[in-house]
């Protein structure tokens, strides 16, 4: 599955949209992979420390030999970094801790096409 959010408006809440559905599908196991284009990096400092970081999606795009498996990062925490109590997300949107991987419904069951969400 894969699930981009844009919008060419600023301070509508694509980055605390991308931030938060990303921690609430980790949080229900599933594998993610959350790309930060934003030259601002705001979904990236949300997991990792940037001194860490050496190469970016820039340098996928304009160096030669540089591929997105040579950027990527892995992450143990499904809930961004400084997430303790009731930390709102920089945007305004919902809680950055989880309370959207809370409010997601079950996985729907497969019911010939007739399954809906719960």
């Amino acid at each position: 599955m894969i699930i981009a959010i844009a919008n060419q408006k600023g301070g509508v809440g694509k980055t605390t949209t991308a931030i938060n559905l990303a921690a609430a599908l980790a949080q229900k196991g599933q594998r993610t992979l959350l790309v930060d284009l934003d030259p601002q990096a705001n979904a990236t400092i949300s997991y990792l420390d940037l001194s860490h970081i050496g190469r970016s999606m820039y340098d996928v795009m304009v160096e030669k030999g540089v591929g997105i498996r040579d950027v990527v990062l892995p992450t143990k925490n499904a809930a961004p970094r400084g997430c303790a109590g009731p930390a709102v997300a920089r945007e305004g949107g919902a809680s950055a801790c989880g309370n959207l991987g809370r409010a997601l419904p079950p996985k729907r069951q497969d019911r010939g096409g007739q399954g809906r969400l719960r």
